[in-house]
C-alpha cells in the first residue's frame, strides 16, 4: 500500500511538472519551450543567428525587414560608444524606428524618476525599450514595473546578456574555425582515401594542425586552448578508428611561427618580448621548421607514428 502511494505521489509531481513547463505566464512563453532539445534556447542560440547577421551587413543592401513598423528607444543613462552604435546599426539593419535618448539632456537633470521617463516613452506607442543604466539590476526593475520589453545594454558593473551573447557568436566562430573546420576537412580527406584501391596496401597520413596550446594552458586563452585541446583529441580518435585502413593521422603543434600575421602582432616590442621569452631557444618557429614536419609526417619515414603530436615550439611546453 505504501509503495502505490509513493507511486501516486510520484505520478502527480509529474503531472504537475509538465503541466507547468507547458503554462504561459503573462507575456512569458512556457518554459517548456525554452527547453526543447529541437528549438530551445541552446538551438536558438547557435552560431546560426550570428551567421544571418553577418550576412545582413555584407549584402548589397544592408537592410532586412525583421522589424519594420516596430518602434525602438535606447535610453542610454551613461555615456556609451561601442554598445549605443552596435545596438543602433543592428536595429537599423532589421529596419526598426529609432527613438534615442540622452539623460543629459532630458528630464531627469531636474529630478524625472526612471519610471516616469520610460513610461513617458511608453506613452508615445513604443514597442521596445533597450536601456543602459549607471545602477545595478535597474534592467530587472523596470522589466517588473512596465509592460515592455526591456533588452538589458549594461547595468552598473554587469557584463550586459547582449556582450554575453556576442562573446557565444564569438566563441561559435573560434570552434567552427578550430574543429569543426578540421575535423570536416580530415572526414572529407578520409573519405576521398577510402575510395582507392589497395588503400590498405598504400597506406595515409592525415595531419591536423594543432598548437602548443594544445598541450599547455596560457593566460587569455581559454577559448583557444579548448579549440587546440579538442584537435588533439580529434587526432587521437581519428587514429584508432582509422588504423585498421592504415590510414595515420597525426598533429603538429607550433609555437608562434614567423609569418605576416605574427610579425604584424611583434610590432608590439612588449609582445614579442613576452613570446620571447617563454620559448627556451629565444627564437620563434619559421615557416620551414612547419613544413619540415609536414614531409615527414606524410612519408613513409614516419610510418609507425599515428595518434602522435610533433611539437614544434623551441621548448616552450617543456617548462
Amino acid at each position: 500500500m505504501f509503495r502505490k502511494l509513493i507511486f501516486l505521489g510520484y505520478l502527480v509531481l509529474t503531472i504537475i511538472l509538465i503541466i507547468s513547463l507547458n503554462v504561459r505566464i503573462n507575456d512569458i512563453p512556457p518554459i517548456g519551450k525554452f527547453l526543447n532539445p529541437y528549438s530551445g534556447f541552446w538551438i536558438n542560440g547557435e552560431s546560426k543567428v550570428g551567421d544571418n547577421f553577418k550576412k545582413i551587413i555584407n549584402q548589397p543592401i544592408k537592410k532586412v525587414p525583421s522589424l519594420r513598423d516596430v518602434t525602438i528607444a535606447n535610453l542610454f543613462f551613461e555615456n556609451s560608444t561601442r554598445t549605443k552604435l552596435s545596438f543602433e546599426i543592428a536595429e537599423k539593419r532589421l529596419s526598426a524606428d529609432i527613438l534615442n535618448f540622452a539623460s543629459g539632456a532630458s528630464s531627469v537633470k531636474k529630478g524625472e524618476t526612471l519610471l516616469d521617463t520610460v513610461n513617458n516613452i511608453l506613452a508615445m506607442k513604443v514597442d521596445m525599450v533597450v536601456m543602459r543604466h549607471p545602477n545595478p539590476g535597474a534592467s530587472v526593475f523596470l522589466s517588473r514595473n512596465v509592460n515592455a520589453i526591456i533588452i538589458n545594454a549594461g547595468d552598473g558593473n554587469y557584463a550586459h546578456p547582449t556582450q554575453g551573447l556576442l562573446d557565444v557568436f564569438t566563441m561559435s566562430e573560434v570552434v567552427d574555425l578550430n574543429i569543426k573546420a578540421s575535423f570536416d576537412i580530415a572526414q572529407l580527406s578520409t573519405k576521398i582515401m577510402l575510395k582507392s584501391k589497395n588503400r590498405k596496401k598504400i597506406g595515409g597520413s592525415i595531419i591536423n594542425l594543432s598548437s602548443q596550446l594544445g598541450k599547455v594552458g596560457a593566460p587569455l586563452r581559454s577559448v583557444y586552448n579548448m579549440t587546440k585541446f579538442g584537435i588533439e583529441g580529434l587526432t587521437k580518435g581519428m587514429a584508432i578508428d582509422l588504423a585498421k585502413h592504415n590510414i595515420r593521422v597525426n598533429s603538429i603543434c607550433p609555437t608562434f611561427v614567423e609569418t605576416p600575421m605574427v610579425k604584424k602582432f611583434f610590432k608590439n616590442k612588449d609582445f614579442k618580448k613576452s613570446v620571447i621569452k617563454n620559448i627556451p631557444l629565444g627564437k620563434v618557429a619559421t615557416e620551414s621548421d612547419i613544413a619540415t614536419a609536414v614531409v615527414y609526417l606524410a612519408s613513409d619515414a614516419s610510418s609507425m607514428m599515428t595518434g602522435s603530436s610533433l611539437v614544434i615550439d623551441g621548448g616552450w611546453t617543456a617548462k
